[in-house]
């Protein structure tokens, strides 16, 4: 018999390939986009970046045990360069920015187009109404399950690129190889509560609707990026 966290992947895999399928992804992936637009691309993913943290840090302030809350706190710590903010995922992401020759200016003068905007501030109400597990169902089933996949496609996308000089893809390259590792750690904690249905139907409907906004972001972002 299939346990609820097997059938969940189950159920959630033909939304995760809409995902991972993206025609965004197969533009990147052609070669076919400017500078310009890989700037316009990056800026606005620049603002999920920022926002991730904050996601773990609902996640981790909700939590009552420390057993439960160590994944989480072991990734913050990693989001933040495990101390050292050389390797802070926002330092290494400002690096890729800077890459792409934009500027310190021009990043911190820049701001989310309105899809991006909503986007994150839809995953924020989420964790700001919801309980601990509805958090843990966004970071861990809904999100970090499937993400060393998509940066992987990212990274081989950004890779096929030069504009000048070779970019720095380290962000993107770090996570092909951690994600694994953070999901399957959530959804080793998220194990024991699933005792009751209540709860079960919290980590399903949270897991896909984190990636139903997600798909609805890239949806956007593919017809912005004209």
């Amino acid at each position: 018999m299939i346990d609820f966290l097997e059938d969940l992947k189950i159920q959630l895999n033909p939304e995760i390939q809409k995902v991972l399928k993206h025609p965004f992804f197969k533009r990147l992936n052609s070669g076919e986009l400017s500078k310009q637009q890989i700037q316009m691309f990056a800026i606005d993913y620049y603002f999920y970046c920022q926002c991730f943290p904050q996601l773990l840090g609902y996640a981790a302030a909700k939590i009552v045990d420390d057993e439960t809350r160590m994944p989480i706190i072991k990734n913050l710590w990693e989001e933040h360069g495990e101390g050292d903010i050389r390797k802070s995922h926002r330092v290494l992401y400002t690096n890729f920015l800077n890459s792409l020759d934009l500027t310190a200016d021009e990043i911190f003068s820049s701001k989310p187009s309105m899809s991006t905007e909503k986007y994150i501030n839809d995953l924020l109400t989420i964790c700001n109404n919801g309980t601990f597990l509805d958090v843990l169902a966004l970071v861990g089933p809904g999100t970090e399950y499937f993400a060393s996949q998509e940066f992987l496609i990212i990274y081989e996308g950004l890779s096929k690129y030069d504009f000048g000089r070779k970019l720095d893809l380290e962000y993107w390259e770090i996570h092909i190889e951690i994600d694994d590792h953070h999901s399957s750690e959530t959804l080793n904690v998220i194990k024991p509560y699933l005792t009751s249905e209540q709860n079960k139907r919290s980590v399903f409907n949270n897991s896909f609707k984190t990636i139903e906004l997600e798909l609805m972001f890239w949806d956007e972002l593919n017809k912005w990026i004209k």
